[in-house]
C-alpha cells in the first residue's frame, strides 16, 4: 500500500514538471515570435520598394538564400510555399512557371475572362516593361529559355493558346472599363527582339506537332499568322527554312493548305520567288498546284517574269486538260499580273487569256459559266481602270489584229467595255471600232456571238454597247449603219438582255429619222429598220407590250414639243418663228391622224349648220386642232411672208393627208371652211 502511494506522489511530481517545462517553453516561443514580427516589420519599412527589374517574379513575400540558383525548380518550390500563406488572401490562380509569373508583373491576367486574356496597362507599356523585365533579370539569357518554355506549356491546352493568339481585351485604368483591342499576347511578345528566334521555333514546332496529331488543324492558320510580326531583316531566313522544313516532312494536306494560305504573311516579299518554286516543287500535279486556295495566293505574290511566264504556260496547259470552272476567273486574274520592267511580253498575256476564256466558253453555258464569265470581265475591266499601261497594251494588241479570223467576239467587247474605262480616250475607241467595221474586220457574226455567248456580261454594260450601235445607225456609210440596226436586232434575240432599252433605241432612231428633211433621210435604212422590228415581232410576240410602254412616252413628249413650239411662234425672230410654223403643222397633222374615224359627234349635230367658232366645235380633239390653227394665224403678226407659210404648210399637209388618210374630221372640216 505504502508503494503504491509512494508511486503516485512520484508521478504527479513528474507530470508538475513536465507542466512547468510546457509553459516555459510557450512563453519562451511567443517572446521569440513577437521579436521576429518587429524585426520583419522593421525590415520591411527599411527595405526599398521592388523595381521592375527585380530577380524575384514573385515580389519580396519571403527570403531566397543568395546562394540558390535561379531556375525552374527555385520557382515551383517558392510558388507551393507562397500558395500555401497566401492563398487565403487572394482568390487570383498563382503562377504555375516563370511565364505566368512574368506576365502576371507585366499586368495581364490570363484568368479574368474566360474567352481571352485581359491586359491592365497600354500595350506598349507591357513591352516596355516585358522587355526590362526578361533583360534585367540576373539569370539572362536562360530566363528566355525559361519564359518559352512555360509557353510551351501554356500551348499544351488549346483554349487557353487560342487566348494568347486571339486579340485580347484592355481593361482602363481610370474607368475600369474593358474593351477589345487589335493585339495580341503573341504579337506583344514577339515584338521583344532579342525573343523572337526562340519563339519562331517554339511557333513551327507547334504547328509540325499538332500535324502529326492532326488534333487543333484549325489553329495552324492562326498560329503562323502571328510569324508576319516578326523582324524579317534578321530572322526571315530562319522562318523561310523551317517554314519549307515543315512542308517537306508532313504529308498532311490540311496543313498544306493552311500552311500555303498564311504564305504572305510568313515569307518575306523578297524571296517569294523562290519561295513560289519550292511550292512547285511540293506539288508537281497542276490539280493539286492549282487549287483555289493556291492561285489566290499566287495573285498576291512578287514573282519575276521568268516564273510568271511559266506558270502561265502550266495555267494554260492545265485549262486544256480540263479544270474545274470555278477556278478560271482566278486564272485570268494571275495572268492580269506583270512587272513594270516587262511590258513588252504583255500581248503574250492577252492571247492566254482569249484562250482561258474561249476554253471556259466551249464548256457550255449554263449559271456557274455566266457567273464566272461576269467575274472575268469585271477583272478584266478592274485591271484595265486600274493600269494604263495595261489599256494601251491591249488597245495596241487589238490594232495588231488584221482580218476578220484573227478577231475574236471577246476582242470586240473588250474594246466595247473599254468607251467607258478612260472617257477621254473613248472617241479614239470608237474610231477603232467604226474602221474596223468598215474594213469588215468586226463583223454582225462577231455581234451574233456576243450576244449568244457572252450576253450576261453585255447587259452589265448595256449603256456603252447601245450608245455604240446607236452611233453606228448614224454612219454615212451604208455597212456601218447596217451593222447598227442587225446588231440592234441581235441584242434584242438575247433573251438575258434587257429589251426594253434595245426597242427604245431602235424605235427613238426611227422617229428621228423620219423627221429629219428629206434630202437627209435615208430610206434604205428605215427600211432596214423596219424589218428588223417586223422580225422581232414575229419571233418574239409576248414583247410586244415593250412597244406599247415606249410608245405610251409619246403623249408627253407631244405636249412637251407643244410648249417649244408656242415660245418659238411668240418669237420675234423670222427664223425661229418660220420653224414654229412649220412645227405647228405638224403637230396639227398628227392629231388629225389620230382623231380621224374615232369622232364622237352626237345625234343632234346638223352637219348642213355652219360652225362660226372654234367652241362650237362639238369634239374635244377638233377644239384642239382649231385653238392651234388659230394661234398659228396670229403668230403671223400681220408678215406677209409668215402668213403665206402658214397657207402653203397648211394647204400641203391637208392634201397630203387625204391622199393617204383620206378625209380629216367632219367637225373641223366645217369649222375650217
Amino acid at each position: 500500500m505504502y508503494e503504491v502511494h509512494s508511486l503516485k506522489a512520484k508521478k504527479s511530481s513528474e507530470l508538475s514538471a513536465i507542466r512547468e517545462a510546457v509553459s516555459d517553453a510557450s512563453a519562451t516561443a511567443t517572446t521569440s515570435s513577437q521579436k521576429i514580427r518587429r524585426l520583419d516589420s522593421a525590415g520591411a519599412a527599411a527595405a526599398p520598394p521592388p523595381t521592375e527589374t527585380d530577380d524575384d517574379p514573385f515580389g519580396s513575400q519571403f527570403s531566397v538564400p543568395a546562394s540558390q540558383m535561379n531556375s525552374q525548380r527555385r520557382y515551383l518550390s517558392q510558388r507551393s510555399n507562397l500558395q500555401k500563406s497566401q492563398s487565403a488572401r487572394t482568390s487570383r490562380r498563382m503562377p504555375t512557371n516563370y511565364f505566368e509569373s512574368v506576365l502576371l508583373k507585366c499586368q495581364l491576367d490570363l484568368d479574368a475572362d474566360p474567352a481571352s486574356v485581359v491586359l491592365r496597362c497600354e500595350p506598349i507599356g507591357f513591352v516596355r516593361t516585358l522587355r526590362n523585365m526578361l533583360r534585367g533579370s540576373g539569370d539572362y539569357p536562360k530566363n528566355i529559355k525559361d519564359f518559352v518554355h512555360g509557353l510551351e506549356q501554356a500551348s499544351k491546352n488549346r483554349d487557353s493558346f487560342r487566348k494568347l493568339l486571339e486579340c485580347c481585351q484592355m481593361q482602363s485604368q481610370t474607368s475600369g472599363e474593358v474593351r477589345p483591342i487589335q493585339e495580341s499576347v503573341m504579337k506583344m511578345l514577339l515584338c521583344v527582339d532579342f525573343m523572337q528566334e526562340e519563339l519562331i521555333r517554339m511557333l513551327f514546332g507547334y504547328v509540325e506537332r499538332v500535324a502529326e496529331e492532326e488534333v487543333g488543324m484549325n489553329m495552324i492558320g492562326l498560329v503562323l499568322s502571328q510569324i508576319k510580326f516578326i523582324d524579317h531583316t534578321a530572322h526571315g531566313g530562319l522562318v523561310f527554312d523551317k517554314y519549307f522544313e515543315v512542308l517537306g516532312r508532313t504529308r498532311n494536306t490540311q496543313l498544306l493548305r493552311e500552311a500555303i494560305g498564311a504564305l504572305e504573311d510568313v515569307i518575306d516579299v523578297s524571296k517569294q520567288d523562290m519561295a513560289f518554286r519550292k511550292i512547285l516543287e511540293l506539288f508537281p500535279r497542276a490539280g493539286d498546284l492549282f487549287s483555289v486556295t493556291n492561285v489566290t495566293v499566287f495573285c498576291e505574290m512578287s514573282l519575276c517574269g521568268a516564273t510568271l511566264r511559266m506558270t502561265r504556260q502550266k495555267m494554260v496547259d492545265f485549262v486544256e486538260a480540263g479544270c474545274a470552272v470555278e477556278i478560271y476567273p482566278l486564272l485570268v486574274r494571275f495572268m492580269l499580273k506583270f512587272n513594270s520592267n516587262e511590258v513588252d511580253g504583255l500581248h503574250e498575256n492577252i492571247r492566254e487569256i482569249r484562250l482561258i476564256v474561249d476554253s471556259l466558253v466551249r464548256v457550255g453555258l449554263d449559271s456557274s459559266v455566266e457567273k464566272c464569265l461576269r467575274e472575268i470581265f469585271q477583272i478584266i475591266y478592274q485591271a484595265l481602270t486600274v493600269s494604263a499601261v495595261l489599256y494601251e497594251a491591249w488597245v495596241k494588241f487589238c490594232r495588231l489584229l488584221t482580218d476578220e479570223e484573227s478577231h475574236m467576239a471577246l476582242d470586240l467587247l473588250v474594246l466595247l467595255m473599254m468607251l467607258t474605262v478612260n472617257e477621254i480616250k473613248s472617241g479614239s475607241i470608237q474610231k477603232i471600232l467604226i474602221n474596223k467595221i468598215k474594213k469588215g474586220h468586226l463583223t454582225i457574226s462577231h455581234m451574233k456571238t456576243l450576244t449568244k455567248d457572252f450576253g450576261c456580261v453585255l447587259n452589265v454594260h448595256m449603256d456603252c454597247v447601245l450608245d455604240f450601235v446607236e452611233s453606228c445607225l448614224k454612219e454615212r456609210q451604208a455597212d456601218v449603219c447596217e451593222f447598227g440596226v442587225l446588231s440592234m436586232s441581235y441584242l434584242f434575240s438575247a433573251n438575258n438582255l434587257n429589251n426594253r432599252m434595245v426597242l427604245n433605241k431602235l424605235v427613238g432612231f426611227m422617229c428621228e429619222m423620219t423627221l429629219i428633211n428629206e434630202g437627209q433621210r435615208n430610206d434604205h435604212l428605215i427600211a432596214t429598220c423596219m424589218s428588223a422590228l417586223s422580225s422581232i415581232y414575229e419571233s418574239y410576240p409576248n414583247d410586244i407590250r415593250n412597244n406599247a410602254h415606249i410608245l405610251l412616252t409619246c403623249n408627253s413628249i407631244a405636249q412637251r414639243l407643244n410648249i417649244v413650239i408656242k415660245k418659238q411662234l411668240l418669237s420675234n425672230n423670222k427664223v425661229v418663228k418660220k420653224k414654229g410654223v412649220i412645227g405647228e403643222v405638224r403637230l396639227i397633222r398628227h392629231l388629225l391622224k389620230t382623231s380621224t374615224g374615232n369622232e364622237e359627234l352626237p345625234n343632234t349635230f346638223d352637219s348642213d349648220r355652219t360652225i362660226d367658232t372654234v367652241s362650237d366645235i362639238p369634239t374635244a380633239s377638233g377644239r384642239e386642232i382649231g385653238n392651234m390653227i388659230n394661234m398659228l394665224f396670229t403668230s403671223a403678226n400681220e408678215s406677209s411672208d409668215i402668213l403665206a407659210l402658214c397657207y402653203d404648210e397648211l394647204a400641203e399637209m391637208l392634201h397630203d393627208f387625204e391622199r393617204k388618210f383620206g378625209k380629216p374630221e367632219k367637225a373641223f372640216t366645217i369649222w375650217l371652211c
